[in-house]
């Protein structure tokens, strides 16, 4: 620990003489929660060095006697207030079990912090830049099988949950663990293979949640019935034109030859090539009822003006809402948008979705269940999407899962990968890393009709 003279250059400029004392080492040691100490307890500024070293000897005190207090707390003790808040929310069951035996075997009594068992380090001395670095190298057994980055993923939640428990108690500040993403570039193209089973379920949803979507946002239903029916990406969706969709009496096709990239259209889609996409002549119809109804003609964007483009992030939540909503909860964002930690809340709906009419989901979602009128209602509040979903256990799929499921309705169907590959715009062997659970491997394969995606 040391005092030593702040040479910011703003307090130079001012002429301002200010002190800080110091507690690299003290933190490393995992003894105290900042390096440097600008102000005392109450707020005032070291102005002298005299000022600073008084304070250095009550942080040395505190040391010395063990001072109890949120600057005290530990990890072990946020694990024990996560565990009880299980406990407090009825959470029983297998849930209950087996989200604290991740942590007791994966967590407490495995992890080390600058040496020292997490269990014992002060929560204030945890960072996120050490929570991150460390996650990384978790790539170690897990039960004899390595992480990889779902594994990786679920621990993150964890540590998301235990730390949310931490600043609501006031032992911290902030949530180190809400600003760590995993890197999403998976290295291993079987990876990205999709589970027949989960897909299969998937499919299975569709219907109910593009009813969901009529109800929460009817706007929403056209962009992802075409995502659904055709496999494009979305930044080709947003760069749709009417010059690009033709009909006939039996079909759609769809000219992709462009895309949306960040702010304007590009020439060419993320291929590089120019391809035809094939859909039901129900699509068509409407893609061209959308235009009329919005006065889009020629190059304009179906889905956007020219200078408002169709919102991704908003579809993207509304497809999430939907999802949550088949499942019986009602998934919204924050209104406290400061509070990063606390940006998503879930809602138990107090009725299946589709008993729901337009206007009383406006009023469910706008009062966010009667908080308007100040009724008391159960929420639960988290930091991200993904740890929302793991909450009630739920297989969250994104606007991309939509292209996945395109493929392997057309494989299963037994249409052959080159012309799967062409329509999705990739290569043969992309599509065969990614897709192979889906390749008949004998006759007696259940092969459906093209039909089937309609």
């Amino acid at each position: 620990m040391e005092v030593r003279k702040n040479k910011r250059s703003r307090n130079k400029k001012r002429g301002l003489d200010r002190w800080v004392v110091s507690t690299h080492k003290e933190f490393q040691a995992g003894l105290l929660d900042k390096r440097e100490f600008h102000i005392d307890d109450v707020g005032n500024s070291f102005t002298t060095p005299i000022a600073a070293k008084a304070f250095e000897q009550v942080l040395r005190d505190r040391i010395a006697g063990g001072a109890t207090g949120a600057q005290d707390k530990t990890f072990g003790d946020a694990v024990a207030a996560w565990e009880d808040d299980l406990d407090d929310k009825s959470i029983g069951g297998t849930t209950r079990k087996d989200d604290i035996a991740q942590v007791s075997n994966h967590i407490v009594g495995r992890w080390t912090l600058r040496g020292v068992p997490i269990e014992r380090v002060r929560l204030g001395t945890i960072d996120h830049s050490l929570l991150r670095a460390e996650l990384k190298k978790r790539g170690g057994q897990i039960d004899q099988v390595g992480l990889g980055r779902p594994g990786k993923i679920k621990l993150l939640q964890k540590f998301r949950a235990i730390f949310d428990i931490a600043v609501d108690e006031r032992w911290i500040v902030t949530n180190p663990a809400t600003r760590i993403a995993l890197d999403t570039k998976v290295e291993d193209p079987a990876d990205k293979a999709i589970d027949p089973s989960v897909f299969g379920r998937f499919k299975d949803d569709v219907p109910n949640l593009l009813a969901a979507l009529e109800i929460i946002d009817a706007n929403s239903v056209l962009p992802i019935e075409v995502l659904r029916k055709t496999g494009i990406r979305s930044g080709e969706l947003l760069a749709l034109s009417l010059d690009q969709v033709t009909t006939t009496n039996q079909k759609t096709k769809l000219k992709i030859h462009r895309a949306w990239k960040k702010d304007h259209v590009i020439d060419k889609p993320k291929s590089g090539k120019t391809r035809n996409v094939i859909a039901d002549v129900e699509l068509g119809v409407a893609l061209k009822t959308q235009a009329l109804q919005h006065q889009r003609r020629g190059d304009d964007l179906l889905f956007g003006d020219g200078v408002k483009v169709l919102d991704r992030a908003g579809l993207r939540l509304r497809w999430h809402q939907a999802q949550f909503a088949i499942r019986g909860w009602g998934f919204f964002r924050s209104s406290n948008t400061r509070d990063s930690a606390r940006a998503y809340s879930l809602v138990e709906l107090p009725k299946p979705i589709g008993e729901f009419t337009v206007a009383e989901w406006k009023s469910f979602a706008f009062g966010q269940a009667g908080l308007r009128k100040g009724e008391p209602i159960e929420r639960l509040s988290f930091a991200t999407i993904e740890a929302a979903a793991a909450h009630i256990r739920l297989n969250l799929f994104g606007l991309h899962d939509l292209r996945h499921l395109y493929a392997s309705q057309l494989l299963h169907a037994g249409i052959p990968l080159h012309r799967v590959a062409q329509r999705l715009g990739d290569l043969e062997k992309t599509v065969q890393q990614h897709y192979a659970h889906y390749l008949p491997e004998d006759d007696d394969a259940d092969l459906e009709d093209i039909a089937a995606i309609g």
